[in-house]
């Protein structure tokens, strides 16, 4: 297990957790991680929040679109450059057409 210290200011805080000092800012600003405002900054219980950010990372279900046929599903994020030209179900229709010739 790595040390923390036990409190951590924002900035620390950020390096510590690998989030952006911004989303840290926020969360603290939201009381969504446990925090102490000091002046202009936050002293934050560095195993407390880790804790939290833990738990709402195992909630967190992705955003996802599920497809499925026959019995095999399949998951996929499906990302359209901008101006294709191609639209959203033209992408989903090629996905199942390249998942039925891999089952084959």
């Amino acid at each position: 297990m790595t040390d923390y210290p036990v409190f951590a200011n924002a900035k620390t805080f950020a390096k510590i957790s690998g989030r952006p000092l911004k989303e840290v800012r926020r969360i603290c600003s939201e009381q969504k991680i446990p925090n102490e405002r000091t002046g202009r900054d936050y002293l934050i219980p560095v195993e407390e929040a880790l804790n939290v950010l833990k738990e709402r990372a195992e909630k967190f279900v992705g955003h996802r679109m599920l497809l499925s046929y026959s019995t095999n599903p399949c998951v996929s994020t499906i990302r359209l450059p901008k101006r294709t030209g191609v639209s959203f179900l033209d992408q989903c229709n090629e996905l199942l057409f390249q998942n039925k010739e891999e089952e084959q």
